[in-house]
């Protein structure tokens, strides 16, 4: 007879969190003052025609004249810290706009 003793844990993963949340505190106004806009260089990387579902996409070379209203994701406390999909270090207190 044989018997087999084990244990489960939840799956690795780059996340501390296993679910999202608010911030534990409000930020100091110091960390949401600079919504001012600047100008980002141009990455080339990122910056690639791709496709999704079969769906092909070319980034703009200028987002001048553009103008777009839609919904937008929400990130917390999981994320902040870590590298967004852009290679930019999310930090959950600045002012930030999502990248499409």
């Amino acid at each position: 007879m044989a018997v087999l003793c084990g244990c489960q844990s939840a799956p690795e993963s780059r996340y501390t969190m296993q679910q999202d949340t608010a911030p534990a505190y409000v930020a100091k106004k110091p960390e949401t003052l600079d919504a001012v806009p600047k100008y980002e260089a141009y990455r080339q990387f990122n910056s690639r025609p791709y496709e999704v579902l079969g769906q092909r996409y070319s980034p703009l070379a200028s987002g001048k004249g553009f103008e777009e209203i839609g919904y937008a994701s929400w990130y917390g406390q999981k994320f902040h810290g870590h590298l967004t999909s852009n290679g930019e270090t999310y930090n959950m207190f600045a002012m930030t706009a999502a990248h499409k």
